[in-house]
């Protein structure tokens, strides 16, 4: 019946979500809550695209802010994505959740990796190699961004982004040799 007595059990229900902003709306005269964003654990905010309205059983509002929140994450790593390729990346990183920023990493090395293979089988030998240069770049920059003045957050998602582009490059090398 009250909403808010699930906030302390969201992150059982929802991989790194510690709460949901809510907010008190009217209804036929009566006060009830709508999600409009929700908190990671990390505490960074995300704005849901539309509120959700959190009334009558359980079971069927945290369905729609489930449904919401895959909308909402969906929408903002495209726009995520388009972002990445017009911002520096320092500034980038510090805009953007930091899953956004992951996938939306990971979505260009695909791209990239893609790109170079086909370029590959169309005679180009060297296509992958200027990846894997490409790659080096992007790790100097984020190296580069974890020994300046970060703060916890920002520095934690550089970490992160960092790890996986590792990860990345080390396919890439093996897909050279």
């Amino acid at each position: 019946r009250d909403p808010q007595a699930v906030q302390p059990h969201m992150r059982k229900c929802f991989e790194a979500i510690k709460t949901l902003e809510m907010k008190e709306v009217g209804k036929d005269g009566k006060k009830v809550l709508e999600a409009v964003g929700i908190n990671s654990t990390d505490k960074e905010y995300v704005p849901l695209s539309s509120p959700t309205l959190c009334g009558g059983p359980v079971e069927t509002w945290l369905l729609g802010i489930e449904a919401n929140m895959v909308s909402t994450l969906t929408s903002l790593l495209f726009k995520c994505y388009g972002e990445m390729k017009k911002t520096k990346r320092e500034k980038w990183i510090k805009d953007w959740a930091g899953m956004l920023s992951l996938a939306a990493g990971q979505v260009a090395w695909t791209v990239e990796c893609t790109k170079a293979l086909h370029s590959m089988s169309e005679g180009h030998k060297s296509a992958m190699r200027q990846a894997r240069k490409k790659q080096t770049s992007l790790l100097n920059k984020l190296c580069d961004m974890v020994r300046g003045n970060l703060g916890k957050l920002d520095r934690n998602k550089v970490v992160n982004i960092l790890t996986v582009e590792v990860h990345s490059r080390e396919v890439n090398i093996l897909t050279v040799e």
